[in-house]
């Protein structure tokens, strides 16, 4: 009781302002279960398309595997135009494209399986 006593008008208002903005963002949380993605709507179809999206070609990965490619394709190239001092730096530039070409094109196919994703979900189709 001390408590509500020693609170000013404002500061009640304040706090009653701030639960029942908590309680509207704990609605706004998308639905758990087997009805998590409601076909059709679009807001749905957004989280479920970005979801898939990010489990088809998650963020960093194969980053390694492009350094080595690029590695690879630069010592050789180096050492054909360039000797020993070729392929050292060829293999130096080759690993910094390939993972540079690498983040490119895992955000492409990030982007193409977001739109199928997002396509089959308007459409009423789950993968």
């Amino acid at each position: 009781m001390k408590i509500f006593c020693l609170l000013r008008p404002n500061a009640s208002g304040a706090l009653l302002l701030l639960l029942g903005l908590c309680v509207t963002a704990v609605s706004a949380q998308p639905r758990y279960g087997s009805d998590r993605y409601r076909y059709g709507h679009a807001e749905d179809c957004h989280f479920y398309a970005k979801d898939q999206a990010y489990r088809y070609a998650p963020p960093g990965v194969g980053a390694l595997g492009g350094a080595a490619r690029g590695v690879v394709g630069g010592a050789v190239f180096g050492g054909i135009v360039g000797g020993g001092r070729g392929a050292r730096r060829g293999a130096m530039a080759g690993a910094a494209l390939g993972v540079i070409a690498n983040g490119a094109r895992n955000n492409a196919d990030r982007d193409y399986a977001y739109r199928r994703a997002y396509d089959d979900c308007m459409d009423g189709r789950r993968r």
